[in-house]
């Protein structure tokens, strides 16, 4: 038999959104939890500079292991206002994020398709209502009975 075979493991694709949603079926405790991201990838860098010690002094790979934390929330936060189609960096942004994901938690919002609706609204046409926006945003989430 000849093909392509997608395999994907023990790995499960997040739905609605829940910060605690875990992807790997083999993980029991949470540690891989969508919000224990930026954690176990700060464990994986330093397991990787663990590594680069072998050959380097690690005294050249602390000043990046210190940095970690506000590098990650730089990065999220700019990749979240791009998904977003924020521009401009301002003070507030990680603020309307974490509200987003509240929302979006509470709601049961599709994770995907709430970026996808939220793209697609152009608040710039005359024909734009808040009333619609609203309206499309809703039918993206579940009732409490469906969750």
């Amino acid at each position: 038999s000849s093909g392509i075979n997608a395999e994907y493991g023990p790995y499960a694709f997040m739905e609605t959104f829940d910060p605690g949603f875990v992807c790997n079926g083999s993980d029991d405790g949470g540690r891989y939890s969508y919000e224990q991201q930026p954690e176990i990838c700060k464990w994986n860098v330093k397991k990787l500079g663990e590594m680069f010690g072998l050959v380097c002094p690690s005294t050249n790979l602390e000043p990046i292991i210190e940095e970690w934390d506000s590098v990650y929330t730089s990065e999220y936060l700019r990749l979240m206002r791009a998904k977003l189609g924020i521009l401009e960096d301002r003070e507030g942004h990680g603020k309307l994020v974490e509200d987003l994901f509240t929302v979006m938690h509470e709601t049961a919002s599709d994770f995907t398709n709430t970026f996808r609706l939220l793209q697609a609204i152009d608040i710039s046409s005359e024909n734009f209502g808040v009333e619609e926006a609203v309206s499309k945003m809703i039918s993206n989430c579940l009732t409490r009975q469906e969750c």
